[in-house]
């Protein structure tokens, strides 16, 4: 079963489909340790690369056509998912590079190339620069679940310019 939902989630379309988002919340209740470092790889590159083009499509909203304020909530309900989904992964193995299209990296990146290595750092920044102006339960957790993998990568950033991993316990705290 765990091989489907990885396959599930791994599709290389720029669609996202709703199907893959519903992936994504079923694998919140399987620990971390259970993935192969191949499928651990290809569902935080998806995972990274569906949030991208969530919080695109989000802005583009903004600007553009409005979404309803139900249509805002369930973006937020999956960009949840996918932020605590990545943070539990990050956590437990780090921050992988990986070569991405820049289609969903443009948000952020502005780059001509087709590929690039999306690093630690211009994921961060993705995910310091976007906010939103819903209230409500929603959007309390999207900061919280925001907050905690903003930590968990800053953590991954100090460890790998120092190579220690025990400072910086005191950020999450």
């Amino acid at each position: 079963m765990l091989s489907y939902l990885v396959e599930a989630a791994s599709t290389t379309t720029a669609q996202i489909q709703e199907s893959e988002l519903a992936v994504y919340r079923l694998l919140l209740y399987v620990p971390t340790e259970y993935f192969t470092k191949n499928a651990r790889t290809r569902l935080v590159k998806r995972a990274r690369e569906v949030d991208f083009q969530l919080v695109k499509g989000f802005v583009e909203g903004e600007k553009g056509t409005e979404h309803s304020l139900d249509q805002q909530r369930s973006a937020l309900r999956n960009l949840i998912t996918l932020r605590v989904f990545l943070g539990r992964v990050i956590g437990l193995v780090g921050f992988e590079r990986i070569s991405v299209s820049t289609d969903y990296v443009e948000t952020c990146l502005l780059s001509s190339d087709r590929q690039q290595d999306a690093d630690l750092g211009g994921f961060i920044v993705h995910l310091m620069t976007f906010d939103c102006e819903i209230e409500g339960l929603e959007y309390d957790a999207f900061v919280q679940s925001t907050l905690d993998l903003t930590v968990t990568c800053f953590r991954c950033a100090y460890e790998l310019f120092t190579g220690d991993k025990k400072i910086l316990t005191s950020l999450h705290q």
